[in-house]
């Protein structure tokens, strides 16, 4: 099958635009340009613009991203909770990083359920079909609250003290777990205690997964 047909004048318009964002982030890098022009490139199904994809001044979200990603990863294995399949699909989108094969492998198998069970229902309800397909359930929601602290959610806190610490492990530095969780604390405004609790429930979920 060939690309939607969004045509010749938009796709050109959009890739005029593109290469004005490329020119301006030449003259200044900027990562907001740089992520405009993926968001455009997407929206007319073309390919990512490698200056764009690459862009050193991005590196730092898609880092954080990727950490994100492998925590949802973790805490589905562990809980299989839809809730974490579902953000990791949003990061992954959010970074115009591939989704991961876990992530399709939960929609591909939910939406070959959904397709059985609706065909198969007495009163074709679509609706219940594909919560039930999916396993959304009021306790997925439920679930998902359990895992966030103040508004901000656990796994990103502890996400954020494990990228701090590769990062010295990087720079040949000790890992100082310490110190790691109290940055944590300030960079993300919680009360050192609260980035401890993270911490501890990262490690505890990392555990559970691995068993």
């Amino acid at each position: 099958m060939g690309r939607p047909a969004y045509g010749r004048q938009r796709r050109q318009s959009a890739r005029d635009t593109v290469e004005a964002a490329r020119l301006l982030y030449a003259a200044g890098p900027d990562a907001e340009l740089a992520s405009a022009a993926l968001y455009l490139a997407r929206a007319v199904d073309e390919p990512p613009p490698d200056w764009a994809l690459n862009a050193p001044e991005r590196m730092p979200r898609c880092e954080k991203g990727q950490r994100v990603i492998a925590l949802c990863q973790r805490l589905f294995l562990a809980t299989n909770n839809p809730m974490f399949a579902s953000l990791a699909y949003r990061e992954s989108r959010a970074i115009f990083v591939p989704t991961p094969e876990w992530v399709l492998d939960f929609l591909n198998d939910g939406l070959d359920v959904f397709f059985r069970r609706f065909a198969v229902s007495a009163d074709g309800d679509a609706a219940k079909s594909f919560v039930k397909a999916f396993g959304i359930r009021a306790s997925a929601w439920a679930g998902f609250r359990e895992f966030q602290l103040k508004g901000k959610s656990w796994f990103v806190s502890a996400g954020h003290t494990a990228g701090v610490i590769m990062d010295r492990v990087k720079d040949d530095k000790a890992a100082n777990e310490t110190g790691a969780v109290e940055e944590t604390a300030a960079a993300l405004g919680m009360s050192s205690s609260e980035a401890w609790r993270a911490r501890a429930l990262g490690a505890l979920q990392t555990c559970v997964s691995r068993s």
